[in-house]
């Protein structure tokens, strides 16, 4: 015996995810024991979206005598659920796990897998540990675990340890930024005022009292490379004299 008339509310449709939205609504339909074709299809088209049923408007307008239900769910699939071929496709070419920890991306991956496919537990391990970060894919290689939620909760613990150690490494990265800014800040400053003090004292202006004394000093005689060292430095009275001296001192006169 069907019950026809119990109030079920149907939730807006999933474009992204038709077929478990067709299960979320079924399991209104069982928990409301409604079982008769007629009143599931009813639902359906009272409560879908415009743009969706537009996209089935012939079986809205004309439904089969029997089955009007699966007709009308069918249509919706074909129309905006992924082929099983798409879906594979999809899987084998590489999901990337981006924010999702990898329980949550595992789930995503075995969303993907057709119903028309058998057993694929296996492919689907190794397809998500090569996409998981390094760290967990180590941790993962030291167990022989084959079960896929039980690897998927251990996987979410490693990555939770050490995504916690990411903000302190990144807090002592900032630290480190803020001190070289700093810094760089500094020489800038001396630079400047080095700037304004040599714009303030030219160079004349800055010589070294030894400078000065340097450049008072009397110029050397040049020396004569046919006289001696005596010679050289006293001239007429010097009291020695190192041959060879082409020096002439010319006699006193009496």
């Amino acid at each position: 015996m069907s019950v026809d008339a119990v109030a079920v509310k149907i939730p807006p449709f999933w474009t992204h995810s038709p077929a478990l939205w067709f299960k979320r609504v079924e399991a209104q339909f069982q928990v409301a024991r409604i079982t008769a074709d007629e009143t599931k299809f009813n639902y359906i088209v009272g409560g879908m979206e415009a743009p969706i049923l537009e996209q089935c408007f012939d079986i809205v307008d004309n439904p089969p005598a029997e089955g009007k239900y699966e007709a009308l769910k069918q249509r919706i699939l074909d129309r905006f659920a992924d082929s099983d071929h798409k879906r594979l496709q999809t899987l084998l070419c590489g999901m990337q796990i981006g924010d999702d920890k990898p329980s949550r991306f595992l789930q995503r991956m075995l969303h993907e897998v057709p119903s028309n496919v058998g057993n694929m537990n296996a492919i689907i391990r190794q397809l998500w540990i090569q996409q998981l970060p390094v760290n967990v894919q180590t941790c993962l290689a030291q167990t022989e675990e084959d079960d896929l939620e039980k690897l998927a909760r251990l996987a979410d613990k490693v990555y939770e340890v050490t995504t916690a150690a990411v903000p302190s490494i990144n807090t002592s990265a900032t630290a480190m930024d803020n001190v070289a800014s700093e810094l760089r800040a500094e020489v800038a400053e001396l630079s400047r005022r080095i700037r304004h003090m040599e714009k303030r004292f030219p160079a004349h202006r800055r010589r070294s009292p030894s400078t000065r004394r340097r450049s008072s000093r009397p110029p050397q005689r040049q020396q004569n490379s046919n006289w001696c060292y005596y010679h050289n430095r006293f001239q007429r009275n010097a009291r020695k004299c190192s041959p060879p001296c082409s020096f002439n001192v010319a006699p006193q006169k009496n």
